[in-house]
């Protein structure tokens, strides 16, 4: 979910993929010590809050977790962000429509599908976060649609989009949206007929503490249980984690997914 804090992106990784977005990562050293204690909040609250969002309840905590984030964007300023490179990768071949951006952050996904023909909505708790992505999305000169609400309270619709990107979104869900089956049928009424999920997160193996992330098999399980949906890409793999500087010392397991509405 883009509720996570992203340190540095190293342009190496997306450089083949959208030389537009490519711009030398910087990063403000002197917020360092501050982006560290934030993190400490940050694995501290999620979980809690994660549990909170996911049922409707507790909205002072809530608003606490939307300051938490806050914080954590604005200790980052300088820093790159570019598109993911499994997402890139899937919708190069594919003729754009209306996507959705779930836990959108500062827009990185969503400029980029926009800068591709995408018409992309994007929704994000965090107000600051989305402030930043329009003010990009200006910069880049395409339009995306940003509003501030959580899962719960973002309105799907029905049969409204060609694709949902859920990148690193899983905190949303209390840390594994295979979990969440209503959450997985709701995002199956939302899709138009032949529209994709494409998803990719932590496996449980990389992330200890806090535990979050899926085991073997749990989404695509999830969504073919869930019925409606055909796995068009399943893999659990090493690969490098975009948000965390120590993830990306080493490869981590992590999962990816894309998924067809029948």
């Amino acid at each position: 979910m883009e509720y996570f804090p992203i340190f540095m992106m190293d342009c190496r990784l997306f450089r083949k993929y959208d030389p537009v977005f490519v711009s030398e990562p910087t990063f403000n050293e002197s917020a360092c010590p501050m982006t560290k204690s934030i993190v400490l909040i940050v694995l501290m609250i999620v979980p809690v809050t994660g549990w909170a969002q996911n049922r409707g309840v507790n909205n002072g905590t809530l608003s606490v977790e939307r300051k938490v984030w806050s914080n954590t964007y604005n200790s980052m300023i300088q820093v790159s962000m570019l598109p993911t490179e499994f997402l890139t990768e899937v919708v190069k071949d594919i003729k754009p429509g209306k996507a959705l951006d779930v836990a959108c952050g500062q827009g990185r996904n969503s400029i980029f599908l926009a800068s591709r023909g995408w018409n992309v909505t994007g929704f994000d708790i965090d107000a600051e976060a989305l402030d930043s992505a329009q003010a990009k999305a200006r910069r880049m000169g395409v339009e995306i649609t940003t509003t501030q609400k959580s899962k719960k309270t973002f309105k799907y619709g029905v049969e409204q989009w060609d694709l949902i990107a859920l990148i690193y979104a899983d905190v949303i869900c209390g840390g594994c949206i295979a979990y969440d089956r209503a959450f997985i049928r709701q995002l199956r009424e939302s899709l138009k007929p032949g529209g994709i999920v494409v998803y990719e997160f932590f496996h449980r193996d990389a992330l200890k503490n806090p535990p979050w992330g899926c085991d073997d098999d749990d989404m695509k399980d999830a969504f073919l249980k869930v019925g409606g949906f055909e796995i068009l890409t399943y893999e659990e793999k090493d690969g490098y984690a975009e948000w965390d500087k120590r993830k990306r010392q080493k490869p981590s397991k992590l999962v990816f997914m894309v998924a067809r509405k029948l």
